[in-house]
């Protein structure tokens, strides 16, 4: 692997028999790729981390919600013992 590092693109063009300048064509065109999906990644990670702030929200007022439920249902309770 060491040995194709340093490798001139001349002789690894001729080996694969390709020009140099399709070598360099696909090197363009990788890199824009790679570049793209960069880009794509980041804008991933950012709604990835908007979701999880949105999930965790709205897991807490699930919780609110819950709670806020079960203390009206104690003081319904109540209501109909001293009602009785």
């Amino acid at each position: 692997m060491d040995s194709q590092k340093s490798k001139t693109v001349e002789s690894i063009c001729q080996e694969h028999q390709i020009s140099p300048g399709t070598f360099y064509k696909w090197k363009e065109s990788f890199s824009i790729q790679n570049n793209e999906d960069k880009k794509r990644l980041r804008e991933l990670e950012k709604e990835n981390e908007q979701l999880k702030k949105m999930y965790t929200e709205l897991e807490l007022e699930k919780r609110v919600i819950s709670d806020a439920l079960e203390i009206a249902k104690k003081l319904v309770a109540q209501k109909k013992k001293t009602n009785f």
